[in-house]
């Protein structure tokens, strides 16, 4: 089934508006692959009204929405896409800047910069027709690697990009992806060790995955498994590295029609190897991974479920020896983006489908035995759309979380979301 997005239907995996559903989930990987209008098979949502949020336990952090900036608010779309924090006083998130006049399209990459007081636009470079930047990993405030895709002509065909902070200045870093190949995650480790996975399409027009390693010195592939890849579409959306020779990444893959599974990988510093992972109803798939050691992951997603199909939070920990699915929470939620701060605090970001339809901020805390949602402001008011796409713990134990919000009616412009969490709640 092909998908074409238009420019008010999400780029993370949600529909705007709600009267118009959209394919199945997650994350960033949808919009490029809607844009190369490729076979996606996913099943359609539909929303219902949701319960209210779960009421956590404790909460270990205080949530506060911070004001971020747009570049041309008036007039273009402004969507961060990944955050990576090194302390308090030091976060850098990344995303993109689409034009209406575009229908959707990226622009340029949008980089903004958090000093432990306000956020602000960092000065970035423009290859190709047009681009974006879907991960980021900062390994200390004068390094950190950001990955995407250029979009290279007017077809919209992507090739892979990265991009280095030195501290003073962003620059474009050589990578040997061809045309056909987009990056979506990235975790470094140190300056000279970094992954990055994404996709590519093949010769005959599947959707397979695809993965670069950083030496220090340069870019190279590393071959990486796909499910049944003459057949079914294989994406990865995120990954986590605990040293050079250990990295978890995650994804999905598609099969059938409107049937999916979380499809997670890991790294033993040779290889990429599938691992098995729980799959809920057919449908599931994975968006964000964090690890705080080698026996200690969590992976976060979505799946569809109920009696009324709808979105439903989809969590996966990794003890050592195998991967487990959490309990789902009440009401349509779904998961984009975690951060571990160690194998007993780890946070999760995505949102929650209000009883209007619209979605609003959901962050659940993980504290080694379960899930809780804890409670989160919203940066516009109750009729907006509020979608957090990503989050990131300091070793501090502060967090921040980006994604977008906006007002997705008739002519509605998206707006970057900031928020900020503070230990003491």
């Amino acid at each position: 089934m092909a998908v074409r997005r238009d420019k008010r239907t999400s780029r993370h995996g949600l529909a705007w508006p709600p009267e118009r559903p959209a394919a199945l989930v997650g994350s960033v990987r949808r919009r490029l692959h809607d844009r190369r209008d490729r076979r996606v098979g996913a099943a359609l949502i539909a929303f219902v009204s949701a319960t209210a949020v779960l009421t956590a336990s404790a909460q270990a952090l205080t949530w506060s929405v911070v004001p971020s900036p747009n570049i041309k608010p008036a007039t273009n779309d402004n969507e961060l896409n990944a955050v990576s924090c090194v302390s308090a006083a030091a976060c850098v998130a990344v995303g993109e800047q689409a034009g209406r006049h575009a229908n959707g399209t990226p622009v340029t990459a949008l980089i903004e910069s958090w000093n432990g007081t306000s956020w602000s636009v960092v000065p970035s470079p423009r290859p190709g027709y047009r681009n974006a930047l879907y991960g980021v990993s900062c390994t200390s405030a004068v390094r950190c690697t950001a990955v995407g895709a250029n979009f290279v002509d007017t077809a919209n065909a992507t090739a892979p990009l990265v991009e280095s902070w030195n501290g003073t200045n962003w620059s474009v870093v050589p990578s040997p992806g061809q045309v056909g190949t987009a990056l979506v995650g990235v975790s470094c480790v140190s300056t000279g060790a970094c992954a990055v996975v994404g996709d590519r399409v093949s010769s005959k027009g599947h959707v397979l995955t695809f993965t670069e390693f950083w030496n220090g010195t340069r870019w190279s592939i590393v071959p990486s498994p796909s499910i049944r890849p003459g057949a079914d579409d294989n994406v990865l959306t995120g990954v986590s590295c605990v040293k050079p020779a250990a990295c978890t990444a995650v994804g999905q893959y598609f099969f059938g029609l409107g049937h999916s599974g979380p499809l997670i990988e890991s790294w033993n510093g040779t290889r990429w190897t599938i691992v098995p992972s729980p799959n809920r109803n057919d449908t599931g798939g994975l968006n964000g991974v964090s690890c705080a050691s080698l026996t200690s992951c969590v992976a976060v997603g979505t799946y569809l479920g109920g009696s009324i199909v709808v979105n439903k939070t989809l969590t996966e920990s990794w003890n050592g020896n195998r991967w487990s699915a959490g309990p789902t929470p009440k009401g349509p939620s779904q998961l984009v983006g975690a951060s571990c701060v160690s194998a007993t605090d780890c946070w999760a970001a995505g949102n929650s489908w209000a009883p209007a339809g619209n979605t609003r901020t959901f962050v659940e805390h993980w504290n080694g035995a379960r899930w809780a949602a804890v409670a989160t402001p919203n940066a516009g008011p109750a009729s907006y759309y509020d979608n957090p796409v990503a989050v990131s713990c300091a070793p501090t134990g502060s967090c921040a979380v980006a994604g977008n919000y906006g007002n997705y009616g008739l002519n509605g412009i998206s707006k970057t979301l900031t928020m900020i969490g503070t230990p003491g709640g």
